[in-house]
């Protein structure tokens, strides 16, 4: 297991959320991915967090994704 969170889509509304969880705990429990990698890796040296390219295992996951990466209609 990589962390104990794994935030998904660090976009506008998730960065802000994510970013938040960060300040509030540790943030080297948390892993966040994003669907562009550069994005992601970005997010994660700004906040402290672990990056992965992909959804690690991990016991929560926190999900920010639009509608159409979501594949909802």
């Amino acid at each position: 297991m990589n962390g104990k969170i794994t935030c998904i889509g660090t976009g506008s509304m998730g960065g802000a959320i994510f970013r938040a969880v960060c300040k509030e705990i540790d943030s080297s429990i948390i892993t966040v991915t994003n669907r562009t990698a550069a994005k992601g890796e970005a997010f994660a040296k700004e906040t402290g967090c672990n990056f992965s390219s992909s959804a690690v295992s991990c016991r929560l996951y926190l999900l920010s994704l639009t509608t159409a990466i979501a594949n909802l209609p």
